[in-house]
């Protein structure tokens, strides 16, 4: 969802790839 991945990068722009995957996998 690009949705998911624009809210992560406005979220945490500052935070590590696998954090946001993490992240991304959770709002999978």
């Amino acid at each position: 969802m690009l949705i998911a991945i624009l809210l992560i990068k406005n979220i945490s722009p500052l935070r590590s790839k696998r954090e946001n995957m993490n992240i991304f996998s959770l709002i999978w």
